[in-house]
């Protein structure tokens, strides 16, 4: 009985060995040495679509060297204004609210009290004076020139008018203070309220009064910013503002949008190092863009410094071991009616890493034609790897 299970058994292993060997099938490969490394793999054509091996060729970038900065969104004083009323007195209108956008002029409150009232009242009653003093100047002229009246009287009518000339001017700048036009001021048309208006356009980002509140002259009513002001402000370290200059480019990310980069330019650098971050403020205007940006913003930035044109590839197109980086490439077998491909490892040196690109130096000469993989490098490195255990 012993007898016949054993060969029994010996058919069983021998057709478990033959059903393996067709139902997989690895991936050949060639060896030559080169120091510590092997350079050649093969992968058939399916093999290749299925793993989504992507092929490109060796291409030169433009790359930048780099200066980290922290800042925040900030306003230019003249683009920023806080409203507050020329006389005091009682809010009646307002005309506005947050967050508008408002034109240069645009009436944004009415204030009445009885003092509005009372320069307009004495400003016509100077002007009325004024112009009977001129003509009581020139009549003492002409009887003083024909020795009819005396000197003294000529000279007390004279500094009466000079002196009401100067009451008038002072009535008309306060008028215009208050925004009333004095040249159609009347009797009959004086004035109940003052209107307050926007000095600036822009949007109006505080109110501090309601309706019927008195307002003094000190009380900031509304504060108003225009976002044509808006500029980057970054703190760049002392060591690297050499690096800096007028006209470079910078990246930025919102702290809202770290996802999204923006541009702006550098168009002015600080004069002094702050003494407690030893820091330098550097000013940069934005590229036009979509996005809304608000004073107090703040950003992380990268200033590009220097521009060069250097061989790089995309970053997962790299093989990184312990102690190597390299990159894989294929160029055409001589059987071209092979199914076969025929892999190659290359060491290379890892520059600066850009927007997913990393700039590379070859150890060793690319052969001619030679295409790069670009996508399923790792993988290619896996298959070479199991082969070596």
């Amino acid at each position: 009985m012993k007898h016949l299970i054993r060969p029994f058994t010996l058919l069983l292993l021998s057709v478990s060995m033959i059903l393996l060997s067709y139902s997989y099938t690895p991936p050949t490969t060639y060896w030559q040495q080169q120091g510590k490394t092997h350079n050649g793999i093969l992968l058939t054509t399916e093999q290749i679509e299925k793993a989504d091996i992507k092929l490109g060729q060796l291409q030169h970038h433009i790359l930048s060297h780099e200066i980290p900065a922290q800042g925040k969104i900030e306003l230019l004083p003249e683009k920023k204004a806080t409203i507050t009323t020329p006389v005091a007195g009682i809010i009646t209108a307002i005309k506005t609210h947050y967050g508008k956008h408002v034109q240069k002029g645009e009436v944004l409150a009415h204030l009445t009290h009885p003092d509005i009232i009372t320069i307009q009242k004495d400003y016509l009653i100077s002007k009325s004076k004024l112009d009977y003093l001129e003509k009581e100047v020139s009549r003492h002229k002409k009887l003083y020139q024909n020795n009819i009246s005396a000197q003294k009287k000529h000279q007390q009518i004279m500094a009466s008018h000079f002196q009401e000339q100067a009451h008038y001017e002072a009535l008309k700048i306060r008028l215009k203070t208050l925004g009333i036009p004095h040249s159609t001021l009347h009797p009959k048309n004086i004035k109940r309220f003052i209107a307050i208006k926007s000095p600036i356009s822009g949007i109006i980002t505080e109110i501090n009064t309601n309706l019927m509140a008195h307002a003094d002259i000190n009380h900031i009513l509304f504060e108003i910013y225009d976002p044509k002001g808006l500029y980057l402000q970054l703190m760049v370290f002392e060591k690297d503002i050499q690096y800096i200059h007028i006209g470079q480019k910078v990246i930025y990310y919102l702290a809202n949008a770290q996802d999204a980069p923006w541009e702006a330019t550098i168009n002015h650098i600080g004069g002094k190092v702050e003494k407690k971050a030893k820091v330098i403020k550097v000013g940069a205007r934005f590229t036009p863009n979509d996005h809304q940006l608000y004073p107090g913003m703040f950003v992380a930035a990268r200033i590009y410094t220097q521009t060069k044109e250097v061989a790089a590839v995309p970053e997962l197109a790299l093989i990184k071991t312990r102690e190597d980086t390299y990159l894989i490439y294929y160029t055409k077998d001589k059987d071209k009616k092979s199914d076969h491909k025929t892999f190659h490892f290359l060491p290379v040196e890892k520059g600066e890493t850009q927007k997913g690109l990393t700039q590379i130096r070859l150890l060793k000469p690319l052969p001619p034609n030679a295409q790069l993989v670009i996508k399923g490098a790792y993988h290619i490195h896996s298959v070479h790897r199991n082969l070596q255990e």
